[in-house]
């Protein structure tokens, strides 16, 4: 493919980024027990980068500067998002999560929560993954479930809503391992009706480095 169809290809997809306000009533919470449940799975360092894919407006940096981490940044396509974090004094590259300026192996963590469904290649994007983080490095991945009351694939920008096999058979492609796999379900009220809700949780840990793409 030509780089200038691809590139205008994937300015339609884009074109359709929103902002991700913060939601105490509903994603901070469950952004808070994901830190409680699945942070002790893994083997993090105070000073470790972290890198926050899809970090809305800082919910998961806030918290986890409370919790004394202080190598964390943010990464969203939102311009609205990446100042709003800079004003809570958090450091925010407003980019493409597929195409981040880091070098290669230099996070110890990536936490992607909500994000990789907005992804129109998944698979590149774990790629990407793959390439920043360390040796043994530690990926966290939420994601909605499909086929639920909410029609999650009708949302804007979601562009890969997929079943748990399908995300798992495209990390062990990516090179990670599954450490942890959960579902977190629970109702939800819209408009005085009751709807499900499901979300996979995943903990990954880096077992094969990819080749190195320039």
């Amino acid at each position: 493919m030509k780089i200038t169809k691809f590139k205008s290809y994937l300015k339609m997809a884009q074109s359709s980024v929103y902002s991700e306000p913060d939601t105490p009533n509903f994603h901070t919470p469950v952004i808070i027990k994901a830190i409680n449940d699945f942070i002790p799975l893994m083997t993090l360092t105070k000073d470790g980068l972290i890198l926050d894919i899809g970090c809305g407006q800082g919910a998961f940096m806030n918290e986890m500067r409370e919790r004394c981490y202080s190598n964390v940044f943010g990464v969203t396509l939102s311009p609205e998002d990446a100042e709003a974090c800079k004003d809570k004094l958090f450091s925010v590259l407003n980019c493409d999560f597929s195409d981040i300026a880091y070098k290669d192996k230099t996070a110890q963590m990536i936490w992607c929560r909500h994000a990789l469904e907005h992804s129109p290649y998944p698979l590149f994007t774990l790629f990407e993954f793959n390439r920043l983080l360390q040796d043994d490095g530690w990926l966290y991945v939420e994601v909605p479930a499909p086929n639920l009351d909410r029609f999650h694939e009708n949302n804007p920008n979601h562009y890969s809503v997929l079943g748990d096999r399908m995300w798992a058979n495209l990390f062990r492609t990516a090179g990670f391992e599954i450490a942890s796999y959960q579902q977190i379900g629970f109702d939800i009220t819209i408009d005085d009706k009751k709807m499900n809700e499901l979300f996979y949780c995943f903990v990954l840990k880096k077992n094969k480095s990819l080749p190195c793409i320039q």
